[in-house]
């Protein structure tokens, strides 16, 4: 875990921009999420997983967005960490060649190759899935993506909860933020250690962001009843999405990085 004031700078949520990534439409990017998922879990090979891979990092060197992904990534390093050691050494796949060993009293720890490769392929996996996500939710604005919806005719209901759901992430964390400083100008240090091993300091930010939570739920309900909403069988809207050369261009780059992975596992096989 990591020291409060290391995770201000891992703010989760829209990044305004004007890149082409930024401009695609949302369903383009929904589908990009489907097709890398596939790729990546569709293989165990680490140089196959690879491809998914390098096709994320250069979506993000495009967007211009490696320096806030790489921050929201490092919120999800311990968990990462967790599973590649376990995959490293309690993985039920075919151990390969021992490399090294170990012991630890009781214990004893044995690398193998095929446990090594198979850890790093679930890293690469991990990685690729998490940051192609967070992408989406960096590069998508929360109107433009409710309105994507019910272009597919997603139900309302749908719609909104999904909708409000992206719009929410931001705001949880902007809320964290603002009680965290709230509490440093009564005296509650977060900054000097980790802030799981002190129980009254966590308590101090998560019952406040719990009710801040609540608090704005009901606002958002007493707001969508005021404007009748649910009460118009056609809700209508200012734009509608539609689709553009650069969605065409990332459907038909999708479609390249399945084939060049199709060849691969050919090849490989």
């Amino acid at each position: 875990m990591f020291p409060f004031k290391k995770r201000r700078s891992a703010l989760v949520g829209f990044v305004p921009g004007d890149t082409w990534v930024h401009m695609l439409d949302p369903r383009t990017k929904l589908f990009a999420i489907v097709v890398i998922c596939l790729a990546t879990l569709a293989v165990t090979s680490p140089s196959l997983m690879a491809v998914p891979f390098l096709f994320v990092i250069l979506l993000t060197l495009v967007s211009h967005l490696g320096r806030h992904l790489l921050r929201a990534l490092a919120a999800f390093s311990p968990l990462l960490a967790v599973i590649l050691i376990l995959d490293l050494f309690f993985a039920a796949v075919e151990p390969g060649t021992l490399y090294a060993s170990v012991n630890f009293g009781f214990f004893t720890l044995d690398f193998y190759s095929g446990r090594l490769l198979f850890a790093l392929a679930m890293g690469l996996r991990l990685l690729s899935i998490a940051a192609i996500s967070l992408l989406f939710i960096m590069t998508t604005d929360y109107s433009a993506f409710v309105r994507s919806l019910k272009a597919m005719h997603v139900p309302d209901s749908i719609s909104f909860s999904l909708g409000y759901a992206l719009r929410s992430t931001t705001t949880m964390w902007k809320d964290a933020h603002h009680i965290a400083d709230s509490q440093r100008s009564r005296g509650l240090e977060f900054d000097r250690s980790v802030l799981t091993k002190n129980r009254n300091r966590l308590m101090a930010l998560t019952v406040p962001v719990a009710v801040s939570v609540l608090n704005r739920s009901g606002k958002v309900s007493e707001s969508m009843l005021s404007r009748g909403y649910g009460y118009s069988e056609r809700p209508t809207y200012h734009n509608t999405p539609e689709f553009s050369m650069y969605d065409a261009i990332l459907i038909l780059s999708l479609c390249n990085m399945l084939m060049v992975e199709y060849i691969c596992i050919i090849y490989s096989g």
